[in-house]
């Protein structure tokens, strides 16, 4: 178990016993909060990720929590982290060399988290799970919150081939150094546009990707912005997306879009043909999406949260080498639905064909 998992199950259990002893379930904490999922208060409570700065006073407040309490068990966790640093100084790199990050020793030791029965003995699930946490304590260190990873998306993870393996990893490694640099110039409200497309064009410079001619003016302030590849696995997002996702880090980076998320058989034949007619012709520019505004259930969690979407414009991504289109940046708005919304709509209609 590493120290910073250590530190979170520690936080995470302090939580659940405040929690309960308030009489408080998940789901209701939850909204709250301001959040539609639960599964936020799930993996603070699983030593998965810890509750941002921002809302331990709503927590104190909704939980009957004496801040004194608040002070000891951080405290604790710092001592934890102390402790693992003064006799396991190499366990933690926040500087870790890019060019070596992908050095996958099969007799290298694990000290991972036991997670269920997943056997984490893997070269490939100990880097991914190192540089996972790595990323989150940046994330951390600028008070923004993130899930890195969940006994599901190890799972689901550990079971890919190993070059799909090899090639997460690098996409991980490639966001930890974006991570680095751009986490200090977010907030928890909202980031300027300028940053925003320096964040973007930073991060498709690392994975070997250009934009084009077009200076990525299109996006607007607080817009989501993503980049997939024409695999549908997603390849860099915004802190906006990571506001609004439920998914953890590792889930988002291991399984396509499509399987992510469900909608309407009609709406997911438009935006397949829409990516088709984006990546296939010789567009270069952004474009509209031209796809109305459509509900979208989050497909692999209990609670399956639902939101409202409203797909922007859609502009394809060259490789930096080749000028070959390799994948598109698109940008959007959502919306959770409020549980009014959720009991009103037929969601029936969001399943996905088999």
């Amino acid at each position: 178990m590493t120290h910073r998992h250590r530190e979170r199950e520690l936080i995470g259990n302090f939580f659940k016993e405040k929690r309960i002893a308030a009489g408080l379930t998940q789901t209701f904490l939850a909204r709250k909060l301001g959040w539609t999922s639960s599964q936020f208060i799930s993996n603070w409570e699983r030593g998965l990720a810890i509750p941002p700065k921002k809302i331990l006073n709503q927590l104190v407040e909704l939980c009957h929590i004496d801040i004194n309490e608040i002070i000891d068990v951080y405290a604790d966790a710092t001592r934890i982290e102390i402790d693992s640093l003064l006799n396991s100084p190499s366990h933690y790199q926040p500087e870790m060399d890019l060019s070596s990050s992908l050095n996958l020793n099969p007799e290298s030791s694990s000290d991972l988290p036991a997670i269920g029965n997943i056997n984490l003995q893997s070269q490939y699930v100990d880097r991914a799970i190192e540089t996972l946490d790595n990323i989150s304590h940046l994330f951390d260190q600028n008070d923004l919150s993130i899930t890195p990873y969940s006994e599901r998306s190890i799972q689901d993870f550990a079971a890919l081939n190993e070059p799909k393996k090899s090639e997460i990893i690098s996409h991980l490694v490639t966001y930890q150094e974006f991570a680095k640099e751009m986490a200090p110039h977010f907030n928890q409200n909202q980031t300027d546009v300028r940053e925003e497309v320096a964040c973007l064009k930073a991060s498709l410079k690392g994975l070997g990707l250009k934009a084009g001619d077009e200076d990525l003016n299109f996006i607007d302030q607080g817009d989501i912005v993503e980049v997939y590849g024409i695999d549908g696995k997603q390849q860099y997002r915004n802190f906006e997306f990571i506001k609004s996702c439920p998914y953890d880090l590792l889930m988002v980076h291991t399984h396509e879009w499509f399987v992510l998320y469900e909608r309407s058989p009609e709406t997911n034949d438009q935006i397949n043909q829409r990516i088709q007619e984006v990546i296939s012709t010789d567009q270069t520019q952004s474009v509209p999406f031209d796809i109305p505004q459509h509900s979208l259930k989050v497909a692999m969690m209990e609670d399956e949260p639902i939101f409202n979407v409203n797909l922007k414009r859609i502009k394809p991504i060259f490789n930096e080498k080749t000028d070959i289109k390799t994948a598109f940046v698109a940008t959007l708005v959502v919306e959770p639905t409020s549980p009014e919304e959720e009991e009103s709509l037929d969601t029936a209609q969001l399943l996905l064909p088999h």
